[in-house]
Parts: C-alpha cells; structure tokens; sequence
C-alpha cells in the first residue's frame, strides 16, 4: 500500500468510527426511550430494533478503530534517520 493509500484509509476509518460512535447514540438514546416505555407492544419491538442497531454501530465503530491503528505509521517505521544523528556523521 502507498503512504497516500495509508493516508486516505486511515482518514476514512477514522471516520468511520466517529460516525459509527455517533449513529450508536442516536440508537442508545432509543434505546433508553424505549425501555422506560415496555407495556406497550411498539416500544418492546423498538427496544429490540435499537438494541440490535446499537450493536452493529458498535460494531462499525470498532472496525472502523481498528483499520485506523492498522494504518498507524509508527517512529520504528520511519525511513528517515533517527534524531541526533546527522547524514554524513559530521556535526550540524
């Protein structure tokens, strides 16, 4: 993968987990409404609904977390020369 593709993937995951945490709320906040209200029939069907949406934005968010640090560029990848030492080992 190239640094560019590395970048966009990992900006594309970042965001995704970011709209998957948002989305999960939406669906816990109906969550919550809907099991406050369980004697009606419409509500126990919306707790499972939200329920199980709020699990897939779980999901979603955390695969979105996980492509982000599989794109992660760490300082023992870097190609460039470790701080304080110079190219030609003459001093700067």
């Amino acid at each position: 993968m190239t640094p560019t593709g590395a970048a966009l993937t990992a900006a594309a995951a970042q965001a995704s987990s970011r709209v998957g945490a948002v989305v999960g709320g939406v669906y816990g906040g109906g969550l919550v409404v809907a099991l406050m209200h369980l004697d009606s029939p419409a509500m126990t069907s919306l707790a499972w609904s939200a329920a199980a949406c709020l699990a897939a934005c779980v999901l979603w968010a955390g695969v979105g977390l996980l492509v982000e640090h599989w794109c992660a560029i760490g300082e023992d990848d870097d190609d460039d020369l470790h701080s304080g030492s110079t190219p030609s080992g003459s001093a700067a």
